[in-house]
């Protein structure tokens, strides 16, 4: 991730994940953190 854009994609791809019901992308320290309302997959398998 380079520009503010970059973010925007991150977070609409990462919204479209099953249960993902927020999320938030730093674009400074490049993390992010999801918010799943009903889990239905191991963090494992979202983040190898």
């Amino acid at each position: 991730m380079s520009c503010s854009s970059c973010v925007g994609r991150v977070e609409k791809a990462l919204s479209a994940v099953l249960g993902a019901s927020e999320t938030h992308v730093n674009l400074v320290s490049r993390s992010t953190n999801c918010e799943m309302r009903n889990p239905t997959r191991s963090t494992a398998v979202l983040c190898p």
